[in-house]
């Protein structure tokens, strides 16, 4: 499961909330029936980092995105200074 939602979160801004929202929805159920000791078991704790690893990947692409797309805020390359 924790690969399938590294893949979403790596694949646009809405599947990174997705996977997200899924990620919460699987530590609420985990909390609700009351199997916290099961966080700390070696498989969960590697699919936790592998999702974390994988928000975290699609958090830095996004904001480089909009770090070097000057079209965002105005700058550049519009169709005012092209001359239309």
């Amino acid at each position: 499961m924790s690969i399938i939602l590294f893949l979403l979160a790596n694949t646009h801004l809405y599947g990174l909330l997705i996977a997200l929202s899924l990620a919460g929805t699987l530590v609420v159920e985990l909390i609700i029936n009351r199997e916290l000791d099961r966080i700390f078991q070696a498989d969960t704790l590697i699919a936790i980092l592998t999702f974390c690893l994988g928000a975290g990947i699609s958090v830095l692409q996004i904001t480089r995105v909009l770090e070097t797309s000057s079209n965002y805020f105005g700058g550049g390359g519009g169709a005012r200074e092209s001359g239309w």
